[in-house]
C-alpha cells in the first residue's frame, strides 16, 4: 500500500488496517468509496421463465397491450425478478449482527486491505442450506490445500484456538494475483 514507511509487501491485515486505512487519508478514502457504493444496492435474484410459462406472460402482456419491458421483464431472457428466494434473503439479511450494507462493505474493505475476504456459512445441520453468513477476518484464516489446485478447508484462529471449516462452508473473495 503507497504511504505505508517501512512495511514489506508481505506485510500483514493489522498494519495495513491501522498504517495504510486508518492514517493515510487517501487510502481510507478510496476503500470507504469503494465499500460503501459497493454495499448500497439491494440483492434481488433473477430467474428464467419457462417456455410454456414464457409463452403465456408475452400472450398476456399483448392481450393487454404491455410491453414486457413495462412489466418488469427483462426482454432478452423473459426473467423475472426474484425476492423472497432463500439465498435473496440471506445475502440481504446475512446475521443477525450485521445489517446487508454492514456485511457487504465489510467484504470490499478486507479484501481492498488484505486481497481476500472470507465468509462463513453458518449451516444448522451438515447438509442443510445455510442460516447466516459471517465475516472472518482475512488474517486469521488459513488455507488448508488438498492439493496444489484444491481447497480442503479453511482454519481460523484467534490466538491459540482453532476451528477448521470445509471449504464448500467458505465463501472467498480473492484478488487476482500473478503468481497465485
Amino acid at each position: 500500500l503507497p504511504g505505508l514507511s517501512g512495511v514489506s509487501a508481505v506485510g500483514n491485515y493489522a498494519t495495513y488496517a491501522r498504517e495504510g486505512y486508518q492514517k493515510n487519508e487517501l487510502i481510507y478514502a478510496a476503500i470507504e468509496l469503494r465499500a460503501t457504493s459497493a454495499a448500497e444496492p439491494r440483492i434481488i435474484g433473477r430467474r428464467n421463465l419457462s417456455e410454456s410459462r414464457r409463452r403465456r406472460v408475452l400472450a398476456l402482456l399483448a392481450e393487454n397491450g404491455i410491453s414486457p419491458l413495462q412489466a418488469g421483464y427483462q426482454v432478452r431472457n423473459l426473467q423475472e425478478t426474484v425476492t423472497d428466494h432463500p439465498a435473496v434473503t440471506l445475502l440481504n439479511n446475512p446475521n443477525p449482527a450485521m445489517s446487508r450494507f454492514q456485511f457487504w462493505s465489510q467484504i470490499i474493505m478486507h479484501r481492498d486491505l488484505a486481497g481476500n475476504a472470507y465468509v462463513w456459512k453458518e449451516r444448522p445441520s451438515e447438509n442443510a442450506a445455510p442460516i447466516g453468513l459471517w465475516l472472518l477476518r482475512p488474517d486469521r484464516v488459513r488455507i488448508i490445500p488438498e492439493n496444489p489446485h484444491v481447497v480442503r478447508a479453511y482454519r481460523y484462529s484467534i490466538g491459540s484456538q482453532s476451528i477448521e471449516f470445509p471449504a464448500r462452508d467458505v465463501i472467498h473473495f480473492k484478488t487476482r494475483h500473478p503468481l497465485d
